[in-house]
């Protein structure tokens, strides 16, 4: 017999109760008769006991009479026999677990039923049964399993029953245990640490491992659990070609993918495969047809103990003893996804699980009831998270169908969701949650297809698909956003709707997924059936909503005037109502967008304040609303050219988004384009770059290259080369952006138009001059008739056209645009506005480049007239304007009145700032040089000057000056260079 220096808490325990109680034990030597009054303490107490009487006990114990033939030098092996352990397929495990006995003699195995832990342990016995003198296998799943494990033990160990109760018995084989040396104990699918408290050691030595298999991964206060997962896939299909001898490894992984790689149903699948001589793919068709029953059908498999489906009976049965809150929710569970399920969620469902479940429900005894399901393995709970493998979802929706309550069960998911899921598209809140949920809602409607016909809340599952709708809209699913909004919508039309509602939201909903996939007229036809039943039903709160989805309608076609016009109406609708600006938020952006698309900035910018100040006061400044609204800022104040505060809006609503979307969700690459576009006319070239390289493959791989985002992508591309001064990349990709947009867009559409004036311009950079003067007409003839002769849009890119004419000496053409510009821009803009100015100094310098100076300087002077009366005085334009007086005069020979207007134009020079130093710098160059030539007029011109300022501008060009009572003489003859 070797010194222990471990003692197992069921001898004591027992001993001392027995004592305490005075029972004798029925041993064959009974001499507990001399110890039998010794007061050693109750079993409450016995933790306490000293460790030298504790020593003292054991070794008098072990002095009783054993009936044991097992020689010292016999190796006791007594585990399960399982066939097939070379397929065991866990090697790395193996070795983790061999690592971690050497340093902790105590080892918990945890995961899911089937996952294989028994297995695990098995084949550790297997393969080092040579370091061990004794191996013993004690299956914990119930008391009174353990309690036959140990008798199975002492009758291998012959130990004999006569005459002995039950703990003796036990007593007798755990002093086995304690004189063998090297033992290895495995405690097989303990329910927790409680169960086998008695059984394990106070102290450990090297002499005694234990390891423990549960489903239970708290075990934290014995030892740190190792947790085995399912195979990896390339395991997985390893196993099943393997086991079924079948070579095929494609099908083979989708066998194992469909299974989840749990080692018991592969175990299972592999068992039905051999048995019925079938292949791989013919399994995946039986299991998509009958699930569970396929899986449970064949040759019972030697392998495993139990099945997927007795696993979740057993694990159903146990939590029903201990939490009704338990089995309650693994039924809502179980017709959800086997994706994470985000644990705030439901946290933050407390009310609605009390109103659904009909009961009590606190953060405490949901916490206890999760924890629960995560004892026995139904779920994997962790702090962020809840998930269920596919298999146990499967099981218990198998038992729920035998035992008739599938529909029952199924109801309080469905109660679930549609009270999770957003009404609305302003539901800010629900809609962040539905788009975690988004995997569950599609499980939930699969399981209700195939098996909630005899539901009969068919309103209740329409309502459902209508809010999944929704979230899919949202998520830019478009596809299956139609799927779901035409049931819902054919559900409410089949069913009734005594007030229309649910009806009408459907129908609206449908519509514009209509619009979206381009059945215009079905969303036309649907929006007006819905506006004559709210008029009819007196119902004007939902008839704003009508309206702005006519005009997303219009804004589809690029009609944007009539867009605007029924966003008007809407807004004038909305006004009757003081808790309806929410949609109001809404109407005011799309407002904003399409008036900054049609040049109406003013009116731009009154509305998207207005929706920002909205946004920020009910939403807050984190919000989606919020960011959409100061991205519509952005996009009006990158056409009136104020940058930097656009960058700064960008930056902001990309940060909001970010915290919202994953990076591939459409709203969110459209905001990093828009800012890409922001960053090009800042002339951050290096940053732009940047930022194309990270949109593009997300463009690519989740939307493909036939889409607006992809050409948005190809036109910055192509500005990017156009920088780097790569042309030919330039105009490959400007072009290749305009044809792409060809093939999205009606020939008509606006988009198209600026793709093809871009492309114009992109033609004239690089020399085409026939194409850049063909797409100029062609793209101004369009917007002309969009938006009319007289729209501040027209305007603006016939100002573009004549300076591209101009540069490319057609004078011809552009003094025609530039009379029709003339005519527009006096009946939008008034007669004496700078317009108007803008048109005759173009067609005075067409002229003078025409060598008409005459109708040069008619034009000219009508422009310096306008400029010099208009209150918003631009020095600029001015300076610009009598410089080319100047020059007309001086070319036409009239050197003193060139002379004249030279002058005022130098002495406009002096008021520009730093944005206008180039024109500041060559007047005043031209200044003196023409003062150098014809000196015999530079006393009369500079006597008109303020003289302190002339000297000092003529210093700051290198000129020395001297001022000699009131005459300032100029030194042609040096500089100070």
């Amino acid at each position: 017999m070797r010194e222990n220096k471990y003692l197992f808490r069921h001898i004591i325990g027992n001993l001392f109760g027995r004592i305490n109680n005075k029972k004798v034990i029925n041993f064959e030597d009974s001499n507990f008769n001399t110890v039998e009054n010794c007061n050693f303490g109750t079993q409450e107490n016995h933790r306490q006991i000293n460790i030298n009487n504790g020593i003292y006990i054991e070794k008098y114990i072990y002095g009783s009479s054993i009936n044991q033939d097992t020689s010292n030098d016999e190796q006791i092996f007594f585990v399960p026999q399982i066939r097939n352990m070379k397929c065991c397929g866990r090697d790395n495990e193996l070795w983790d677990l061999k690592d971690r006995l050497l340093k902790n003699k105590i080892q918990v195995i945890t995961g899911l039923p089937g996952v294989g832990k028994s297995r695990l342990a098995l084949k550790y016995a297997i393969d080092n049964k040579q370091h061990y003198k004794l191996v013993a296998w004690i299956k914990c799943s119930s008391k009174e399993e353990i309690l036959k494990s140990f008798l199975e033990l002492a009758k291998y160990l012959k130990l004999g029953y006569e005459n002995k109760t039950v703990d003796t018995i036990i007593q007798e084989v755990i002093f086995k245990v304690l004189d063998t040396e090297r033992v290895l104990l495995i405690f097989d699918d303990a329910i927790d640490y409680k169960m086998i408290y008695d059984y394990l050691p106070i102290e450990y030595d090297n002499m005694l491992s234990i390891i423990i298999t549960s489903k239970n991964s708290n075990w934290n206060e014995l030892t740190p659990p190792m947790k085995i997962n399912p195979f990896d896939e390339e395991t997985a299909i390893d196993f099943l070609l393997e086991r079924t001898q079948l070579e095929d490894r494609e099908w083979a992984k989708i066998v194992g993918n469909l299974l989840g790689n749990l080692p018991i149903a592969l175990v299972q699948a592999a068992s039905y495969i051999e048995y019925n001589k079938i292949g791989f793919r013919d399994y995946v068709e039986l299991y998509n047809k009958y699930k569970m029953d396929v899986l449970e059908s064949g040759e019972p498999s030697k392998d495993y103990e139990y099945t997927i489906k007795s696993v979740g009976q057993i694990g159903l049965d146990a939590i029903s003893k201990e939490n009704n809150l338990s089995k309650n929710l693994m039924y809502i569970f179980a017709f959800l996804s086997p994706d994470s399920l985000p644990r705030r969620i439901v946290e933050n469902k407390i009310t609605i699980l009390e109103e659904v479940l009909d009961t009590n429900v606190d953060i405490l005894n949901l916490n206890n009831a999760l924890a629960n399901l995560n004892k026995y393995s139904l779920i994997e709970l962790s702090k962020s998270n809840i998930s269920i493998h596919c298999l146990i979802i499967e099981s218990i929706k198998a038992i729920l169908r035998d035992t008739n309550e599938n529909n029952e069960t199924m109801l309080l998911a469905l109660k679930l969701f549609c009270n999770i899921f957003p009404n609305n598209f302003l539901d800010e809140v629900k809609i962040i949650d539905s788009f975690s949920l988004i995997s569950h809602f599609e499980a939930l409607v699969d399981n209700i297809t195939i098996y909630g016909d005899c539901l009969q809340e068919k309103r209740l599952i329409a309502e459902l698909l209508y809010k999944g709708a929704i979230a899919f809209k949202l998520l830019l699913q478009t596809e299956k956003a139609m799927s779901y909004a035409q049931k819902a919508y054919d559900i409410f039309n089949h069913y009734g709707d005594s007030e229309n509602n649910h009806l009408n939201m459907a129908s609206v909903l449908l519509a514009g997924i209509m619009i979206e996939l381009g059945e215009d007229d079905k969303a036309q036809d649907i929006y007006l059936g819905t506006l004559d039943r709210l008029r009819a039903d007196n119902d004007e709160r939902n008839v704003s909503i009508i309206l702005n989805n006519i005009a997303n309608l219009f804004k589809k076609r690029g009609d944007y005037f009539q867009a605007i016009i029924y966003l008007k109406k809407s807004l004038k609708e909305l006004e009757k109502f003081d808790d309806m600006e929410k949609s109001k938020i809404t109407i005011l952006c799309n407002i904003c967008d399409l008036e900054t698309k049609s040049g109406q900035y003013e009116e731009a910018r009154s509305h998207i304040d207005e929706a920002i100040s909205l946004a920020e006061k009910i939403y807050t400044k984190k919000s989606l609303h919020y960011s959409k609204a100061i991205n519509n800022k952005a996009v009006l104040l990158s056409s009136l050219g104020e940058h930097n505060e656009e960058y700064n809006l960008y930056m902001e609503a990309i940060s909001i988004d970010e915290s919202f979307y994953p990076k591939s969700h459409k709203e969110l690459l459209v905001k990093k384009i828009n800012l890409g576009i922001c960053l090009l006319n800042l002339n951050e070239i290096d940053q732009l770059e940047n930022l194309i390289d990270k949109i593009e493959p997300l463009v690519i791989k989740h939307y493909g290259t036939e889409n607006k985002l992809y050409a948005d992508t190809l036109e910055l591309k192509a500005y990017i080369a156009l920088k780097r001064k790569r042309e030919d990349k330039y105009i490959i990709n400007i072009n290749e952006a305009y044809h792409l947009r060809k093939k999205l867009y009606e020939p008509m559409h606006p988009i198209i138009i600026d793709s093809e004036f871009n492309l114009a311009i992109a033609h004239e950079k690089v020399g085409n001059k026939g194409d850049a003067i063909q797409n100029y007409k062609e793209a101004i003839k369009k917007y002309k008739d969009i938006y009319g002769n007289n729209s501040k849009l027209t305007i603006e890119k016939t100002r573009i056209v004549i300076d591209a004419l101009i540069d490319l000496e057609e004078y011809s053409d552009a003094i025609n645009f530039c009379k029709e510009l003339l005519s527009s821009s006096s009946s939008t803009f008034g007669e004496k506005s700078i317009e108007v100015s803008w048109c005759y100094m173009k067609m005075g310098y067409i002229y003078y480049k025409s060598s008409n100076y005459n109708k040069a300087l008619d034009k000219l002077n009508k422009a310096h007239t306008i400029n010099k009366s208009n209150k918003g005085r631009n020095n600029a334009i001015i300076t610009e304007n009598l410089f080319l007086i100047y020059k007309t005069l001086g070319d036409n020979g009239n050197i003193i009145k060139a002379m004249e207007y030279l002058g005022k134009a130098f002495h406009e020079s002096l008021e520009l700032d730093n944005e206008h130093i180039e024109l500041k710098m060559f007047v005043e160059n031209e200044y003196y040089n023409f003062t150098t030539e014809y000196s015999n007029y530079t006393g009369e011109v500079v006597s008109r000057l303020d003289r302190k300022r002339m000297s000092q501008v003529l210093k700051d060009i290198n000129l020395i000056t001297y001022n000699i009572g009131d005459t300032l003489i100029i030194d042609a003859r040096k500089n100070k260079s």
